[in-house]
């Protein structure tokens, strides 16, 4: 008995010593000495040392991470491959995709290395601190991207792309968030985004319909829909097929296409009517209508 506290001590000795090279985890290729993984394990009881020595690491890896970031948009990998991301600024949705793709690929590989630090650890050690600890290395990342892109948001006026990209957020949101806390700045700064995109798309859709109802003429003598009606329909179908079943739940489509639907089917409706009263008889403005909504 005497003989195992001692061999306890000695491994909290050694632990104590091991404390400081959590600050050194900075670098990208990164192999966890063994030594340190049994020093965070022989810590667990130690709650303030433990704790201490979790919180060098988050800062360590928070650190790297940010640097990281700054260098894939600015100077790209090794050798130049892959390229820099900012040289695809002026595509909005391959940069804030490439932008998203990068940061789920960090996260997943700070994932790895905590659950390799922590390997020695009790199970319910590992599940408490796991996601706590990813939510702050990943609070290093937040401000940086959501600048980039409200700054490529204030230059795209596509609605179908702005679509496309909250689609984008939802599919990340949905990910990710099983890996960090559902308070944690990622998650509120991907939900932010995804809300701008989306009011800035139905803000754009709202006036494209108008501009494009507001283009509704008389009636031709053969009672066909008019150019105008055509053209509405087609953005309808363009904004549904840039939809990616894939990317969002079911939820938040229908919850979408309802509003879209709206957005598009009630302002063309009421042009039609409106257009119908031109003709001089019942059974044109019959037929017209009928024409219109069949098209």
């Amino acid at each position: 008995m005497v003989l195992l506290k001692l061999h306890l001590k000695s491994m909290k000795c050694q632990a104590y010593q091991h404390l400081g090279e959590c600050r050194l985890l900075n670098v990208e290729f990164l192999e966890l000495k063994g030594v340190l993984v049994q020093s965070i394990a022989s810590l667990q009881d130690r709650e303030v040392l433990f704790n201490y020595a979790l919180d060098e690491y988050t800062t360590a890896r928070r650190n790297y991470l940010v640097r990281a970031y700054i260098d894939a948009l600015t100077r790209g990998g090794a050798g130049g491959t892959p390229k820099p991301i900012e040289l695809l600024s002026h595509d909005p949705l391959r940069y804030i995709s490439d932008m998203l793709a990068w940061i789920h690929q960090a996260m997943a590989t700070e994932r790895e290395l905590l659950q390799a630090l922590l390997k020695l650890c009790n199970s319910d050690v590992l599940k408490e601190k796991s996601t706590g600890i990813q939510s702050q290395i990943s609070e290093a990342l937040c401000r940086p991207f959501k600048v980039r892109v409200e700054q490529a948001l204030t230059t795209e006026t596509n609605c179908i792309v702005l679509y496309r990209l909250s689609c984008l957020f939802t599919f990340y949101l949905e990910t990710m968030s099983s890996s960090l806390n559902s308070d944690s700045m990622l998650i509120q700064t991907f939900k932010e985004l995804k809300e701008l995109t989306l009011n800035l798309f139905f803000s754009g859709l709202h006036s494209l319909v108008q501009k494009l109802v507001g283009k509704m003429g008389t009636p031709d003598y053969d009672l066909l829909p008019v150019f105008a009606v055509h053209q509405v329909l087609v953005l309808l179908k363009d904004v549904l097929e840039s939809h990616d079943g894939g990317v969002a739940a079911v939820a938040d489509k229908k919850e979408n296409f309802e509003k879209i639907f709206t957005a598009i089917l009630d302002p063309l409706n009421q042009a039609v009517q409106l257009s119908a009263t031109q003709l001089h008889s019942s059974v044109d403005v019959a037929v017209y209508t009928l024409n219109c909504l069949s098209a």
